[in-house]
């Protein structure tokens, strides 16, 4: 939805085609610094905790991206890249740390993931379309903005009501 979507809305509300890339950077180059720092970061918090806080804070920010203007769009952008970082990393260890020791277990957790977030670049641009297509540009940076947030919510408190019910807690 952003890469996809964005550069259509940028050029919609006045923006320059550099200052569209410079979202973009700024984006990538937080997503990825923090990355490198995120060895540090989870030696001092909980990457399971950061999970939520990081989709909010996510969300937020995609809905900030309905704003019009440039300094408001810049700090989107950048919670969004830093977020995304977090979430990266924290999701990646979710995987290795509840899949188990054996390899084959670890490398077949791992290709799942991977291939959920290939698959999330196939259907966020059908998704973003169809919601664009109903709400317009700026209403799905809103929409989405609310809706992501609201089922990684749901669904994660539904897990863990079905966890705790197995193990009879």
């Amino acid at each position: 939805v952003l890469f996809t979507f964005f550069p259509i809305y940028g050029l919609a509300i006045g923006l320059t085609l550099t200052q569209i890339g410079v979202l973009a950077g700024i984006h990538g180059t937080l997503a990825a610094a923090i990355r490198f720092a995120s060895g540090w970061m989870f030696g001092r918090i909980s990457y399971r905790g950061s999970l939520p806080v990081m989709v909010v804070i996510s969300g937020a920010a995609l809905v900030a991206l309905g704003a019009e203007i440039f300094f408001v769009l810049v700090i989107g952008w950048a919670l969004i890249g830093l977020a995304r970082g977090v979430l990266r990393v924290a999701s990646g260890a979710l995987v290795l740390d509840v899949t188990g020791t054996s390899d084959s277990a670890r490398g077949a957790s791992s290709a799942i993931y991977l291939a959920g977030l290939d698959l999330g670049k196939i259907l966020g641009p059908l998704i973003g379309g169809a919601t664009a297509a109903l709400v317009g540009l700026r209403g799905t940076f809103v929409v989405l903005g609310v809706l992501f947030p609201f089922a990684y919510l749901a669904i994660t408190a539904a897990v863990a009501r079905r966890t705790k019910a197995a193990a009879g807690v």
